[in-house]
């Protein structure tokens, strides 16, 4: 706990407000705090995420069916506070990992893959990232190594961002055995054009 805490504290310049990085009119100060309250209930583990969105959405209910963004975009309450939550709980997971990893000494982080992913995230799904030290090779154990921002880590559209359901884990070259052979990577990167495919043909 005290580490989840720690790293939503430093992910929000130490006003533990907003903790979920939501981009959201801060005029809508309820929507705000719904969504502060429900990370928080979620990462103390006493509530399940499904809980903690129903909680804040029946609160909410009040306030508007939509929030609005400064782009101008609107979603529903229910979508905008899952997103919200969910990235909100997997960046401050991530960050976690990431320090456990530099307390032990690891260099690298290996990133999951799914199928679908966007093509943005489907060149790096599946490879290494360097988290600490110079950059010295650019392949390890068939790894393709990418540093952390080639993989837009920090960034709302890159690794943890937006939506973002890829992971990451420490690997120690030598030690670890990589999660996915080069066909399991390719496959799932197959996976999105086949999704695109029968969408434009109405499979």
């Amino acid at each position: 706990m005290k580490q989840v805490l720690d790293a939503g504290y430093r992910k929000t310049l130490g006003t533990m407000r907003n903790l979920v990085s939501t981009t959201a009119n801060t005029t809508q100060t309820a929507f705000l705090q719904a969504c502060d309250r429900a990370y928080m209930q979620l990462s103390s583990g006493a509530f399940s995420y499904q809980d903690a969105i129903r909680m804040a959405v029946r609160n909410l209910a009040d306030g508007g069916a939509y929030v609005t963004y400064p782009t101008g975009h609107r979603d529903r309450i229910d979508v905008a506070v899952r997103r919200c939550v969910l990235t909100g709980v997997g960046q401050t997971a991530a960050a976690v990992a990431k320090k456990r990893a530099e307390d032990s000494g690891c260099r690298y982080m290996e990133l999951t893959a799914h199928g679908g992913a966007r093509p943005e995230h489907a060149r790096w799904q599946g490879q290494l990232v360097q988290i600490q030290g110079k950059r010295t090779r650019k392949v390890i154990d068939g790894l393709k190594v990418f540093t952390l921002k080639e993989i837009g880590y920090g960034d709302g559209r890159g690794f943890k961002g937006w939506n973002c359901r890829h992971n990451w884990h420490p690997y120690y070259p030598g030690l670890s055995t990589p999660n996915y052979t080069p066909e399991q990577i390719a496959r799932a990167g197959r996976e999105k054009h086949l999704l695109q495919r029968r969408k434009v043909h109405g499979v």
